[in-house]
């Protein structure tokens, strides 16, 4: 027989915590009674618009493994689940992504130097 089951306590990222990853791991606490946890991220707090989300984890933590946008606040929250079906859903928490780099690479030789070779500054006929 199956108990009621707690809420989970949301532990990391920080809450309003900036400067994620846009691959992050959310982490909050065990459920006792728990035999599966559901977590879903969204860019509103309401959830009616939920970019990534997995069901059925056997652990109380979960990577986001699509990409997040960058300069972008997403919620997150979490649901322990067991035979008596879900429990009550986490605190939802804001984080925001890091900013994406958007700036290409700055080139700063023309042309490799090989191994034992000096750098004379002239380009090599055969690169």
């Amino acid at each position: 027989m199956s108990v009621p089951l707690a809420r989970p306590t949301v532990l990391s990222p920080k809450n309003r915590g900036t400067g994620t990853p846009s691959i992050s791991a959310l982490d909050w606490s065990d459920v006792s009674g728990a035999s599966s946890y559901t977590v879903q991220v969204a860019t509103d707090s309401k959830f009616t618009n939920v970019v990534a989300s997995m069901s059925g984890l056997t652990a109380s933590q979960w990577t986001v493994t699509s990409a997040l946008a960058g300069n972008t606040k997403y919620f997150w929250r979490a649901m322990s689940v067991n035979d008596c079906g879900p429990g009550p859903l986490s605190a939802t928490w804001p984080h925001g992504v890091l900013p994406l780099n958007l700036n290409p690479p700055k080139v700063l030789s023309p042309f490799l130097i090989r191994e034992g070779e000096r750098a004379s500054g002239r380009l090599p006929l055969d690169a």
